[in-house]
Formats: C-alpha cells, sequence, structure tokens
C-alpha cells in the first residue's frame, strides 16, 4: 500500500487542522478535529494514529521519516520521531 493512501487521514488532519498557521496547542487541534468532523472521518484519523503507533513502537525510523516527508508537504509542520510519543498520547487523549 502507498504511504499516502495508507496516511491519508493524517496528511488530512495535518494539512487541515495541524499545519504551520497554527500556533495554539496539539490538544485544541484535535478537538476542533473531533468538533468539526463526522464519526467516520474521526475513525479513520482514530486508525491512522493506531498505524502510526505501531510505526512507533517498532522503531521503524526509516518509515517514520516517510511519513514525517508525507504530512510535511503541504502543512509545513514537522512530526520527528523524538516527539512521536506526546503526539501519539495527545490524539490518543482527545480522539479515542
Amino acid at each position: 500500500m502507498k504511504l499516502k493512501e495508507e496516511f491519508k487521514y493524517l496528511k488530512y488532519f495535518y494539512d487541515g487542522y495541524y499545519n504551520q498557521s497554527y500556533d495554539d496547542t496539539l490538544d485544541d487541534r484535535f478537538i476542533d478535529f473531533k468538533d468539526l468532523e463526522n464519526d467516520w472521518w474521526i475513525q479513520k484519523l482514530r486508525e491512522d494514529i493506531s498505524k502510526l503507533e505501531h510505526v512507533f513502537i517498532h522503531e521503524d525510523i526509516e518509515k517514520w521519516n516517510e511519513i514525517e516527508a508525507l504530512v510535511h508537504e503541504d502543512s509545513l509542520r514537522y512530526l520527528p520521531y523524538s516527539f512521536g510519543e506526546e503526539f501519539i498520547k495527545t490524539a490518543k487523549r482527545q480522539l479515542f
């Protein structure tokens, strides 16, 4: 499966909700997503977060770097591996 399809909803979140133009907290971005999107989109983002967590836990740095490049394309925000645990915990706290 192509990475762009595999993490389509994570990319959508970054492009639309967590892009460079926002200065507020990641928690706020997930809350906005949850408040504004329908249940189907929320579920799809949860699935992408679970896949991201799998990559993080297995320390697949090469794939993580590819995911980071994907989300950075339009959002101009980074997702470094060192931020992975915090990002995943925040997402799970707000979306699950």
